[in-house]
């Protein structure tokens, strides 16, 4: 066997131990590699938007517009560009080294360099670049000015239903046409889920109020929207370890944080049963109150001429008005009985009744039905 003469003329140059110090200097001289942490795409944005939104919780829904939900969001999204760039600029060698890739397949150092290391050109413009396309098209427009008209109320509920629809449609109109995230059916699937869930109803000064929980409306929203980074080469991405969640923004949420907030409901009704327990006793025959009684008497002259058509005995008109009164209906059939053509036992005692004291009793009895819906509608208040 031949002997390498080198190895004893050159002083140990290159020997084993000299080798061991050159590639420690070698490893002090380089950048430092980036500490990376690997998340999904979809994660990394809601852990930006949920404290915000947990913030926002706090205020009353009165105080919270969909634009303002719209603004987290939107910050979100550029706050997670921006960390995705800190990693990028972080790793100038583009490491790890595509030299990795001539491991062998399952032995221990590939299946090592597959659990701790981030793909090979994780880094490059090539594979950067459509995960930052993609989250700038994420981006959220302004919602549309149509439900200004929701904040002045329906007197006595009468446009409730309007106000009902107005709401409905200008949710799918967003859905679909300002943010494009989906068809014109799934939109009112999704807008009929979110609305009824998420939409109260409330009574202030005479006035009916849908009263909508944007925060919980807008976290469905931002899931649809982020539906697209959640599948595909943009649903994982590799952020710095020291990253950190931003502090909630001045610029882009100018609310006050001490207000008192009523507490939520365990069980909430829909929207539409609401309504129909609110509304429907009077759908039929709806009555609009006022203290004049000409106005009173012209409400039920229809109501009374049907009622004294339909009875032509008094005596079972008197039978009928004891039983109504127990279910709240009493108003038609004393109207009946007073102004019905009375019989010859209580001729003198009818004749003996004036016009004000029937409207008198009329309105006292249309206060007891007006009392008695709103308490059952003070559990929804």
């Amino acid at each position: 066997m031949l002997k390498i003469p080198i190895l004893e003329s050159s002083n140990g140059f290159l020997s084993d131990e000299k080798l061991r110090e050159g590639l420690k200097w070698l490893a002090n001289e380089s950048p430092l590699q980036p500490v990376l942490n690997g998340v999904k795409t979809h994660d990394l944005v809601m852990s930006h938007v949920s404290p915000v939104l947990e913030e926002l919780d706090k205020l009353s829904d009165y105080e919270v517009g969909p634009n303002h939900c719209i603004a987290v969001f939107n910050e979100a999204l550029d706050w997670s560009s921006q960390e995705l760039a800190a990693a990028i600029k972080a790793n100038p060698t583009n490491w790890p080294c595509p030299e990795i890739m001539s491991l062998k397949d399952f032995s221990d150092e590939f299946l090592a360099v597959k659990l701790f290391l981030p793909s090979v050109g994780w880094s490059l413009t090539e594979k950067t670049a459509p995960l930052e396309c993609a989250l700038k098209n994420c981006q959220l427009p302004r919602f549309p000015d149509d439900i200004s008209l929701l904040q002045s109320g329906s007197k006595m509920g009468k446009d409730i239903d309007n106000h009902k629809l107005l709401l409905e449609n200008c949710l799918a109109e967003y859905l679909t046409q300002s943010t494009k995230m989906m068809g014109v059916q799934l939109a009112t699937e999704e807008t009929s889920v979110m609305l009824q869930r998420n939409t109260r109803l409330e009574l202030r000064n005479l006035s009916y109020y849908l009263v909508r929980n944007w925060i919980t409306i807008f976290r469905r929203i931002f899931n649809w929207q982020l539906s697209s980074l959640s599948t595909g080469a943009c649903s994982f991405s590799n952020v710095l370890q020291t990253h950190r969640v931003p502090p909630m923004s001045g610029n882009s949420i100018k609310l006050r944080l001490e207000v008192e907030t009523s507490p939520h409901c365990l069980s909430h009704p829909s929207l539409d049963e609401i309504l129909e327990v609110g509304f429907s006793p009077l759908k039929s025959q709806r009555i609009r109150f006022n203290p004049e009684p000409s106005r009173v008497e012209t409400a039920f002259h229809k109501v009374v001429k049907e009622a004294a058509t339909t009875n032509n005995s008094q005596n079972s008109l008197d039978k009928d008005d004891n039983s109504s009164q127990e279910h709240g209906l009493a108003i038609v059939d004393d109207v009946a009985c007073t102004t019905g053509k009375p019989n010859d036992s209580l001729g003198e005692t009818t004749e003996a009744i004036t016009k004000t004291d029937r409207l008198r009793r009329l309105l006292e009895k249309c206060n007891m039905v007006q009392n008695s819906i709103s308490e059952k509608l003070s559990i929804y208040l």
